[in-house]
Formats: C-alpha cells, structure tokens, sequence
C-alpha cells in the first residue's frame, strides 16, 4: 500500500489529484510494499537531511527505511522552483519513483541528467512513463460469459462469447490496433487487447474465460491482478444472457444480475463484491416456460432469433460505448 501525507504541501502548487498520483503508483509498484510519501516544508527536509546525512541544505527528496514501512519524503516548494503548472506534477511523480526504488534497493552513483544511462534512471523513467500513461489514458476488461467448446458455440448461455465477437469487429472499425486473440492458458482464459491514443491511451481488453461456466471468477479474478484493475465500477463490465429479459432486450445496469445466474455469481464470490457493470441480454423466449432454465440456457437459437438476438447486441455495445467514452 501507498499513501501520502501533508497534501495540501501539494495541492498549493497542482491542481492534478494527488490521490490519482498514488493510484498510478500503486498499479506500476505491484509488490507487497508498504510507503509512505510525506509532503514536507524546506525546514524540515533540511533538518532530516542534516541528521541523517551529515548536509545542511534544503533538498527534493529523501528515503528512509523502516522496520514495517518505507517513507519518501518530498518537498514540494523545492521542486516548484524550477517546474511550473503541469511538469510540477509530472516531478513530484518522479521524485516519488526515485524514492520508492532507492527503498527497493537500486543506488546511481551519478545526478538524474540527459545522457545519464545508469540502471536505476532508466527504470525511474520507465516507470515514469507507465504512470502517465495510466493517468492520462482508459483501461477496460470486459468480459463475455460462456462455455468453451465447440458443442457449446450456438448456445443461449453463450450470448457473452457471441457480443464480444461482435464487439471486435466493432473496435476493428474504430481504428483500435490489435494482435487478435491469444490463449493465455496461465490465466485460464482467451484475450484479445485493443489500443487507441486519442489524447490519452485507451486499453480494452476482451476476455473470454476458458473456465466452464461455474468457475468464470477464476479467470477474472486472475486477469484483473495482472492488468491492475482497481476499481471495478468502472473499469470491469460483465456481458452475459438473462433468463429474465426477454429474447431482443437488454439491460445495462451495477450491481444487478439475474439470481440464478452462475457464471455472474462466480465471479461476485471470487471477487467478494456485486460492484460492477453488468450488460444483461436476454434470452427468454419460451411460451409457457415448460422447458426447465438450466436446459433452456444449454440449447441454440433458431436462425429467427438469432437475428432478434443479434439486433440487440449491438444496440447494447452501441450504448455501452458510448456510456464509456
């Protein structure tokens, strides 16, 4: 866990979140790690640098570790000498970096400079780079819910492999740059990653869980740790059937899905929250509801429904995108 202290130290000078600072730092310092980042005035970085390093001068950064927690320690006002409005900010990133490597261990024998080409600098600006990228830029995982196999492709409870499909001829036509899909069996799931720099990156990430319907949180689960997906009222979205719509609507809605649904139930349990986007499309059309749900979901539409089917899919994705942008 990252977190800052003294912001308004930093707020004086920036008018960029500095909780949306900490975030992006979060995500690129996955590790188990505990800092703290102080924001401190000159008198006191001058004093922990007198007694800690023999200097009686006023300084930008210092790093201390400790037993249970490291400390960085920034002084804004410092800094603000020499970086103004947006690169005020963009410093203070990378003063912070600077300082998080040094507690993990990295030393530089000479100053941070251009043509500078020691370790730990380029790692800084590496990491200076991912940072504003998560900053500046969108990331999305969405998800289509289904069964894998060929037995399986017509399905009813299939509808979330089949709006992805149909979502990246989408994304294809809005110019998003992709490699097409790839099984990454380690993460027990089928991707396939769109980019797009429109003033800021934009990621979607389709996922199609290889997992059989009950264990779709598996997947999920493991995907959001490795794209560092935090908060998933925004970033995470859920397409898949419902039983409780009829055949040719849709619902997009948080936190609620259809009770019996196990796929959807799977991933709330392995990710212990209902805090997500759910497209919900549905696929009742039986008369008189004599055939049981649980077969209903497992046998393939006709060619006419398909065609109901499919005209709202994309009216959901067509909503959906433009909620997201």
């Amino acid at each position: 866990m990252i977190e800052s202290f003294n912001n308004k130290l930093f707020n004086k000078y920036s008018q960029f979140p500095v909780e949306k600072l900490i975030e992006g730092l979060e995500k690129v310092f996955a590790q188990d790690i505990d800092i703290n980042i102080v924001f401190v005035k000159p008198r006191e970085i001058k004093r922990l640098n007198k007694d800690y390093r023999g200097v009686n001068s006023v300084t930008d950064v210092l790093s201390f570790p400790l037993d249970t927690k490291g400390e960085v320690y920034i002084c804004p006002r410092y800094v603000k000498r020499e970086f103004k409005k947006d690169k005020f900010s963009e410093e203070i990133l990378r003063l912070s970096i600077h300082g998080i490597l040094h507690l993990l261990g990295y030393e530089h024998k000479g100053k941070f400079e251009e043509g500078n080409r020691e370790e730990m600098f380029d790692i800084q600006e590496e990491k200076v780079k991912e940072v504003l990228n998560l900053l500046n830029g969108k990331m999305y995982l969405i998800v289509g819910l289904g069964n894998p196999g060929e037995e399986y492709d017509g399905n009813r409870h299939n509808v979330g492999y089949l709006s992805l499909e149909r979502l990246e001829e989408i994304l294809k036509k809005e110019d998003f740059k992709t490699n097409g899909w790839k099984n990454e069996k380690i993460f027990d799931s089928i991707t396939n990653i769109f980019e797009k720099n429109v003033g800021g990156n934009i990621k979607v990430v389709l996922l199609k869980p290889t997992t059989f319907m009950n264990n779709s949180g598996m997947a999920v689960r493991k995907v959001l740790k490795k794209y560092k997906v935090l908060d998933f009222s925004k970033e995470l979205i859920i397409i898949h059937d419902d039983l409780d719509i009829p055949l040719g609507q849709y619902k997009i809605q948080l936190e609620k899905s259809p009770k019996g649904h196990n796929g959807v139930k799977s991933i709330e349990d392995h990710l212990g929250t209902t805090n997500f986007l759910r497209v919900r499309i549905g696929i009742e059309n039986r008369n008189e509801k004599k055939i049981p749900g649980e077969k209903y979901v497992l046998m393939n539409f006709t060619e006419d429904e398909k065609v109901t089917l499919y005209q709202a899919i994309d009216s959901a994705l067509d909503q959906l995108l433009l909620n997201l942008n």
